[in-house]
């Protein structure tokens, strides 16, 4: 019997062979993976860009961020448990049609994928709230690409994601590199059973 195919092998079929090894590797993991690496976080300036991180829980601004990420499979569903600097964001990914869906609270973010040579761009198509449609001028954009480069380390990638919202601009966005660990290495379990007690 053929393995079933993981959460991003189903979503991009055939491009998933288009990926950088690297990126392959790590989302190509039947039993999730864990990666480490360091980001800046920057936030919106504005009154109601404050307001929003807050409500949002995001990232606190900094510079050189300590990131951890865990990613654990729950059947054809992936838990991505991200901790920075002990700040704790655990959101939730599924496939619906074409598109990769990210619960974060009570909202879920439709995304089409694309992928090539040089890493992954998340493209957001549409935002429901509560299993209403959020219309367009309303809802918040993400953006967000996973790319690898010449100068990438191995087993690395670099992130970028930004977050805004309309009339208010950019909440928050943070950018950096981030290390695959062994796949072999089974230390995350214990983070993320506590990243799961932090989430309930």
């Amino acid at each position: 019997m053929a393995p079933r195919p993981t959460l991003y092998e189903a979503v991009l079929g055939e491009g998933f062979a288009a990926l950088p090894a690297t990126l392959r590797h790590f989302h190509g993991r039947p039993a999730g993976g864990e990666a480490r690496g360091t980001v800046r976080v920057s936030r919106g300036r504005g009154l109601l860009a404050r307001l929003a991180a807050w409500l949002m829980r995001a990232p606190a601004p900094g510079e050189g961020v300590a990131v951890v990420l865990a990613v654990a499979v729950e059947r054809d569903r992936e838990v991505w448990m991200r901790s920075f600097a002990g700040q704790p964001m655990v959101t939730r990914q599924w496939r619906v049609g074409p598109d990769l869906v990210e619960a974060v609270g009570p909202s879920r973010l439709h995304f089409e994928l694309h992928a090539d040579a040089e890493g992954m761009v998340f493209e957001q198509r549409r935002c429901t709230l509560l299993g209403l449609p959020v219309p367009r001028v309303l809802a918040p954009r993400v953006c967000a690409r996973a790319l690898v480069g010449a100068s990438t380390p191995a087993d690395a990638w670099e992130l970028h994601v930004s977050v805004a919202l309309p009339l208010v601009g950019v909440v928050v966005e943070y950018s950096g590199t981030m290390i695959a660990e062994p796949p072999d290495d089974l230390d995350h379990l214990d983070y993320l059973d506590h990243l799961d007690h932090l989430d309930h």
